[in-house]
């Protein structure tokens, strides 16, 4: 009778055994596979963070291609045939490299650091760069108080603009409905400490037109509200001292809150008319959207060489990541000013006429000026 009793105390070691083998071999495993999927994370982290700046790369040599284009054909007024392919086939993968020199191979740009033969075994390039010269809009960002002046060159003739403002990203955290009451009594423009943050920015527009019998300059506000009454016109008669209510919505589903057509005076602008827009942002900072706009059509008219987009492709490997951007290269055919002051604080301003050369120090006459001029001085 004792060798059975021995023959199961020995059976239970074994089971014992190899259930702790098993434990050990499943913890084992799961630890493994852990470290495997960290290990393939991170590598596809570092590859798409590599096709990124391979995307990147491609749109600088966009931006090369792009002050090719100015230099050689001055904004698209030379009919040569590099000028007529680089408008004719930039959106095209990679035609548009052809004004600038590149190492394009296989259809592909390698990304390297100068001539550094161990960039290749990071295995980067860009595999597809288009640049559009036309755009359906011009898109931007303003901080409180900021202006942006806009080049208004359209590929066709175009006599009103649509402007768009204040989207998700401008609402502030915890809002659910933004605010669009009307101020009681006739004052529209309210100290700054009264206009709420979740209020969309009040919108100045500025056109100016340049012609040969010299230049036309009108002014809009827009107001922002629940509904418009009709189109604003920029008109060069007496100032317009009552901003107009514009069309907008408590909240921004439709991509921006506030939208409104503004008509031109009577004005139409051709490819070949010199115009500007300047915009600010009032009250509140705020992301916009510009539009350009033919009545007699309805249709839209593209921006002309205006905003240009980028669009590249980037590759690490077998990864590839696409950037598209807008970029902004200044004007060849007409250099505006911005401003030529900007300040948050009070100036002291001091105009003198004299009959006498510059070589002569000014004198201030008055007490107040001269006071304002020495706290400046110190």
């Amino acid at each position: 009778m004792e060798y059975p009793r021995k023959y199961k105390k020995a059976a239970v070691s074994i089971f014992i055994v190899i259930f702790t083998a098993l434990l050990v071999l499943v913890i084992t495993v799961g630890f493994t596979m852990i470290m495997i999927r960290d290990v393939q994370q991170s590598s596809s982290t570092d590859l798409s963070q590599s096709a990124y700046d391979s995307a990147q790369a491609g749109v600088e040599d966009g931006k090369r291609a792009l002050l090719a284009y100015q230099y050689f054909c001055g904004g698209g007024g030379s009919n040569s045939t590099l000028c007529q392919n680089f408008r004719n086939n930039a959106t095209k993968c990679n035609s548009s490299l052809s004004i600038i020199d590149t190492n394009e191979s296989n259809g592909e740009v390698g990304v390297s650091t100068g001539n550094n033969p161990k960039d290749s075994e990071f295995n980067q390039a860009y595999t597809c760069l288009k640049i559009s010269l036309s755009t359906n809009d011009y898109l931007g960002k303003l901080s409180k108080d900021a202006s942006k002046v806009i080049s208004l060159s359209g590929t066709q003739t175009f006599d009103q603009i649509v402007v768009q403002w204040y989207n998700n990203d401008d609402i502030p955290d915890g809002t659910s409905s933004l605010q669009l009451t009307k101020p009681s009594g006739s004052q529209l423009l309210l100290n700054p400490d009264n206009w709420k943050q979740d209020r969309p920015s009040l919108v100045r527009l500025q056109f100016i037109k340049f012609n040969s019998g010299g230049s036309y300059n009108a002014s809009v506000f827009l107001y922002p509200y629940s509904q418009s009454y009709f189109n604003p016109t920029f008109s060069s008669a007496a100032s317009i001292k009552t901003p107009s209510y514009a069309q907008c919505s408590s909240s921004t589903t439709s991509g921006y809150a506030c939208s409104q057509v503004v008509d031109l005076g009577g004005n139409t602008v051709s490819p070949s008319d010199t115009a500007l827009l300047r915009v600010t942002a009032l009250y509140n900072s705020m992301h916009y959207r510009i539009l350009l706009r033919s009545s007699a059509t309805g249709q839209t008219v593209q921006f002309n060489n205006v905003q240009p987009e980028i669009d590249s492709t980037g590759r690490a490997g077998n990864l590839f990541r696409r950037l598209v951007s807008r970029v902004e290269l200044g004007q060849v055919n007409f250099a505006y000013p911005d401003n030529a002051l900007d300040t948050t604080k009070s100036i002291c301003k001091d105009f003198t006429v004299t009959d006498k050369d510059s070589s002569n120090k000014f004198t201030l006459s008055n007490q107040s000026a001269r006071d304002c001029y020495d706290s400046l001085k110190n």
